[in-house]
């Protein structure tokens, strides 16, 4: 599977050890609130950078064109936000989790197959299935409320009315997910099985699908032992995990490809960052200053998060990682090494 040294390996193994020592212990012990609005933040400081190395490495031209294709796809994305969250919801959890497995093996530079996917199924049937079951449940909360907070109303801040957030926080998710977990198993074991024939046939060891198994296993862990209300903190692991290995993967390549532009990177990842961060707490803690409860209404609001997640990754396909599901090899990794040493800091 893979044909890299064995010191790179090595360096894989001690970022994914890393990743899951830094985000696990924060998903299972800090409230999901919490677990929530930082993956948001981060999240935007994340989409910022990618916007901003797209446009610098000639990718995205600031056109007429181009800025009303924006304007019309978050236009589409936010009727569905006030309108269909709950499928929003689906659409975002389903790409991605694709778009994390497929990063996974690209960022490590190890060849992806198509039969490698089944190892992302339980993870992915869990998350969609899961968050499903508890958006269904805090949405019911809305139903005796005003039409501007119905079901699919978006006042629902965050998607959780005040009561439902203390009831999820107390129902078991092992109870709440009862009619998933036999699939969520079976999957999982379907996917160790194949991998463990499949490294044994190979001789090899991918570093991307031990993680992304392990990933499934944490996942599971903390639901069957905590709540439901936790659904939204499983899918803030992924959103970490993939933030950081996305920092790690561009350090990297510019480290080999462009060591002069280090330094701006880092410049470039504290400002980023600084700014989301910035933004977030100028919104709540001064919520009567100018804009803050529009920043905090249209930016860090759950779903409207979710317009922002579909809109990067609709903006960030590239055919030649779902090329080589199908063991095609493109002009995929040269695009991503120029996004990233081309620009001017």
């Amino acid at each position: 599977m893979s044909t890299q040294p064995i010191e790179k390996i090595e360096g894989l193994w001690i970022q994914k050890f890393l990743s899951l020592v830094l985000f696990l212990p924060m998903v299972w012990f800090l409230n999901p609130e919490t677990v929530l609005i930082t993956y948001i933040v981060l999240g935007h400081a994340h989409f910022g950078l990618t916007y901003w190395y797209q446009y610098k490495a000639g990718r995205v031209k600031p056109t007429v064109l181009t800025g009303l294709s924006y304007i019309a796809l978050l236009a589409v994305l936010f009727w569905l936000a006030f309108n269909q969250p709950i499928a929003l919801l689906m659409f975002v959890s389903v790409f991605f989790v694709l778009h994390y497995y497929l990063d996974e093996f690209k960022m490590n530079q190890e060849r992806l197959r198509l039969g490698l996917f089944v190892l992302v199924l339980p993870f992915l049937y869990l998350l969609v299935k899961g968050l499903g079951i508890h958006e269904q449940i805090a949405f019911a909360f809305y139903q005796t409320e005003p039409m501007r907070q119905h079901i699919y109303g978006w006042d629902a801040y965050l998607g959780h009315h005040p009561m439902a957030i203390e009831y999820l926080s107390n129902y078991s998710a092992k109870l709440a997910l009862q009619p998933i977990w036999g699939w969520v198993f079976g999957l999982f074991a379907l996917g160790v099985i194949y991998y463990a024939v499949d490294a044994f046939r190979k001789k090899a060891v991918s570093v991307a699908a031990v993680y992304i198994l392990a990933i499934t296993a944490a996942a599971i862990a903390i639901l069957w032992f905590g709540s439901i209300r936790q659904m939204t903190s499983v899918f803030g692991l992924i959103v970490l995990s993939h933030v950081g290995h996305w920092y790690i993967s561009v350090h990297q390549k510019l480290k080999r490809f462009a060591p002069q532009r280090l330094k701006g990177y880092y410049l470039q990842v504290v400002v980023a960052n600084a700014i989301a961060i910035g933004l977030y707490f100028y919104a709540v803690g001064l919520p009567e200053a100018p804009l803050a409860w529009q920043i905090e209404r249209w930016g860090y609001n759950f779903h409207a998060f979710m317009v922002w997640t579909a809109l990067h990754l609709i903006t960030t396909i590239r055919a030649d990682d779902y090329a080589a599901l199908f063991g095609k090899v493109g002009a995929g990794t040269a695009k991503a090494v120029q996004a990233v040493t081309r620009f001017r800091s």
